[in-house]
């Protein structure tokens, strides 16, 4: 390999994983916005009670606890950029849902959507289809730099934005942000990636595969801990007086 060839290939990796960490940054800044705010501003939902406000918390875990491993697969087969720009697709798609609802239930069908885009699979295919392992490490330290800037600007600025926004208008901010992704996930490479006759013919498969069991494990625990977490935030005279919470 020439010194040219080299310097494109070494361009051609920095590029993706720069943009790859751009979607997940913008993808997670939406996210994040909502932890600090939703107990609150969710409890002014029609029917909200603390079980649906942690509902709707986890509903967005849940689904990718689900679809994490479907989304890998189906990129194996059709790519990684359609299954990029579907799962964002959805993401803004249940942004928009549960910006227009007035409900509860509308808003963790929305949550529900936007965790059904389970990209992080894909992101992670797709940084070990187009970078070298000798700078795999680096690419996904960069990635998880870009996750935990976005987290914390996302805890300053998410009560910011929600006191001048609301929470509808945080998650039509996170619409923009997905659109936003959108436009940089269709500038990411999409590699070929060849699928055996034997992948194709166990697909759907997991009777040996035990992640999918532990990972709806997991989510039942979270699930658990974000319902009770906010019940107890909703209940919390701290949110209806100026005294804090005994």
């Amino acid at each position: 390999m020439t010194d040219a060839s080299r310097a494109a290939l070494r361009r051609t990796e920095l590029t993706t994983t720069g943009s790859l960490a751009a979607i997940f940054a913008l993808r997670m800044f939406g996210l994040f916005m909502l932890l600090p705010v939703f107990a609150v501003y969710g409890a002014e939902l029609d029917g909200a009670t603390p079980l649906l406000i942690g509902t709707a918390i986890g509903a967005y875990g849940l689904m990718q606890a689900l679809l994490q491993i479907p989304f890998g697969m189906l990129s194996d087969r059709f790519g990684r950029r359609p299954l990029l720009l579907i799962g964002l697709l959805l993401f803004v798609i249940g942004g928009a849902v549960a910006a227009l609802s007035d409900s509860i239930h509308g808003v963790i069908l929305g949550r529900a959507l936007q965790g059904a885009g389970a990209i992080a699979s894909v992101i992670m295919a797709l940084i070990g289809d187009v970078v070298s392992e000798q700078r795999r490490t680096r690419a996904m330290a960069l990635i998880g730099m870009a996750v935990g800037s976005s987290f914390i600007l996302a805890l300053i600025l998410g009560p910011l934005l929600a006191r001048w926004l609301g929470l509808s208008g945080l998650f039509w901010f996170t619409v923009v942000l997905g659109l936003a992704a959108m436009l940089v996930a269709v500038w990411v490479p999409s590699p070929r990636v060849r699928s055996s006759a034997s992948s194709s013919r166990h697909f759907f498969r997991f009777r040996n595969c035990p992640v999918p069991r532990n990972s709806v494990q997991a989510l039942r625990v979270f699930f658990t801990m974000n319902s009770a977490v906010t019940h107890t935030i909703t209940r919390c005279r701290y949110f209806r007086s100026p005294t804090v919470c005994s």
